[in-house]
């Protein structure tokens, strides 16, 4: 039976000759072994989707390092006023009174003159609109003090809580074709946008999977971990290939 699988942009036929070897080792059609196998399939994508891993840890490891940049990008003010009492007492003093007075102007000449490399603003909070601009920057080079700092906290928490946001596509996926066994919890709450479907006839299988989220190609998942999700998809299944075949082998012997 022909079997195309879709993944995302391209096309994973060559899964098919290991799963219809897995139909024919256990006495099944290839219409019946596909559902699961294609359920741990979106599970070893969840998997490898950024942030890597299903272990709680790796989900407060991410929410730490979300936290670190937001507050890189937008300083509080208590940091930059420590940053410049470093330099001279006088100076974080002075900086200090600028804020409480709204003195923005005065405040970024004083932070321009003795702290030139932050690339510092000062202004209203954009939104995350500079913390999205860099977030696949190694260092942060552009800052934006906002003195209503509770703005940026209210943004620091929203997007942490967004961690696990792109797995959940291929939770979707793997929900449509059974379940969610295997997949993180921080990634299935959130119903992301995904698809995993079976479709075609006697003849031709089709097998749909796709996670909708926007930026999952150019941050989130990259090709080489969807081509090592594959491979480890066919290498558990060789192995349970291996293992049929050494119980069949057992039970000729018993004879």
């Amino acid at each position: 039976m022909n079997l195309k699988i879709e993944i995302n942009s391209f096309a994973m036929n060559e899964l098919n000759v290991t799963l219809n070897r897995l139909a024919e080792s256990t006495g099944k059609t290839l219409q019946e072994v596909l559902p699961s196998q294609m359920r741990l399939l979106a599970t070893d994508l969840a998997y490898v989707t950024y942030p890597k891993g299903k272990g709680s840890a790796d989900n407060v490891n991410h929410q730490a390092k979300i936290q670190g940049r937001i507050r890189d990008v937008y300083p509080r003010p208590g940091t930059i006023v420590n940053e410049l009492k470093n330099k001279d007492t006088r100076l974080g003093v002075a900086f200090s009174l600028m804020l409480q007075k709204r003195q923005y102007s005065k405040a970024k000449q004083l932070t321009d003159r003795h702290l030139p490399n932050m690339g510092l603003s000062i202004g209203s909070f954009d939104g995350g609109e500079l913390h999205k601009a860099q977030s696949e920057q190694k260092r942060v080079t552009k800052r934006l003090l906002v003195p209503l700092y509770t703005r940026v906290e209210a943004y620091t928490k929203k997007t942490m809580k967004m961690s696990g946001y792109a797995k959940g596509g291929f939770a979707t996926a793997s929900r449509q074709l059974g379940g969610v066994r295997g997949i993180p919890g921080w990634a299935t709450r959130h119903r992301s946008p995904g698809t995993g479907t079976i479709t075609g006839d006697g003849k031709t299988l089709t097998v749909t999977m796709i996670n909708h989220v926007k930026y999952l190609s150019e941050f989130a998942l990259q090709s080489y971990d969807e081509r090592a999700a594959v491979s480890n998809r066919k290498r558990n299944i060789t192995k349970l290939l291996d293992r049929i075949q050494t119980n069949k082998i057992k039970k000729l012997m018993r004879r």
